[in-house]
């Protein structure tokens, strides 16, 4: 695999944490396992998007500075992590990057939905879901 390496620049006074971002490639890259090397040494996974010349990797972006990126073939496997915590009818399902929380089979009766959040790259948890019935109704005749 060639070196490939990019720029991103902060034009917006934004201090950006950790975010998912894609980057665009002019060819697909060899081996599939794959990772990004921040100028500071950072290593961080990346991820190849199977429709599109394209990868995933998550940074953080302080705001006016500068990262210089290179993308390698991954040197060791990077572990996602996943971990499993049911607790008072609630299931975490987590990584570093990732996590949902979810209704789980002894969770007391409520008008909730099963999906009760779910939390970003940047730590905060967010979201829910609720089921709501409404009951039809004819609103308007016409011949279509």
């Amino acid at each position: 695999m060639s070196a490939m390496e990019w720029t991103l620049d902060e034009h917006t006074g934004y201090d950006w944490p950790d975010e998912l971002v894609w980057r665009e490639l002019h060819e697909r890259p060899e081996p599939d396992a794959l990772e990004i090397v921040e100028e500071d040494g950072t290593v961080r996974p990346a991820q190849i998007d199977p429709n599109a010349n394209r990868i995933a990797y998550v940074t953080s972006l302080p705001a006016g500075s500068r990262k210089r990126f290179a993308l390698r073939a991954a040197r060791s496997k990077h572990d996602c992590g996943f971990r499993l915590a049911i607790a008072d009818g609630v299931a975490e399902i987590v990584n570093a990057g990732f996590g949902l929380r979810l209704r789980w089979n002894d969770a007391p009766d409520s008008d909730g939905g099963p999906l009760l959040g779910i939390r970003g790259v940047d730590g905060i948890w967010f979201g829910g879901s609720s089921f709501t019935s409404r009951t039809p109704a004819t609103l308007a005749t016409c011949p279509l």
